[in-house]
């Protein structure tokens, strides 16, 4: 089941990582035009694939679920790939606000969300296991996707966006004087 969500998140971090030079570039230009032009796009892409991709298997998931499984993935199937299926949207939003702080040589939020996402995995699971047993351990995993990714809009919209910096302008050289 796993391997089916793998595909759209794959093409996220393709997404992200293959921007990543673009970003780092544009930012280093002070293009502001370029930034906004690109983040957009690699966040369309990312939702798109997502949605499209998320909605195709939702339709033929009980068909997906048999084909791995066989019935007894049934039961329980159908909510695992529901929650795993919203997650990757999440992550692969996630990845990009990642991928953009590294472009942007802002490390302390980058390094921020990377510790986040990791060591909140752990209390979310505990608590919503304790809470609603094998449901809350389903969506745990989409819980800390989803948590990880409004700290990121967060922390992106605090160190300011897409906004960059203004270079001083740098004074014209004097005209050449004409060689004698």
């Amino acid at each position: 089941m796993r391997c089916i969500v793998m595909l759209p998140e794959m093409i996220s971090m393709g997404v992200t990582l293959g921007g990543m030079s673009l970003f780092a570039y544009s930012v280093g230009a002070r293009n502001q035009e370029r930034i906004s032009d690109s983040i957009r796009t690699a966040a369309l892409m990312i939702t798109g694939t997502s949605l499209v991709f998320g909605a195709l298997v939702f339709v033929f998931r009980d068909q997906a679920l048999l084909l791995i499984g066989g019935e007894a993935l049934l039961d329980r199937g159908d909510q695992m790939m529901t929650a795993m299926l919203i997650s990757v949207l999440f992550n692969g939003l996630t990845m990009l606000f990642m991928v953009l702080f590294q472009a942007a040589g802002k490390a302390a939020p980058a390094m921020i969300m990377a510790s986040v996402q990791g060591v909140l995995f752990i209390p979310v699971l505990l608590l919503m296991n304790m809470w609603w047993g094998f449901t809350g351990l389903v969506w745990a995993l989409t819980v800390t996707e989803f948590l990880t990714f409004a700290l990121g809009a967060v922390l992106f919209f605090m160190t300011g966006g897409t906004k960059v910096s203004r270079l001083p302008k740098i004074a014209e050289p004097a005209e050449m004087q004409p060689a004698l």
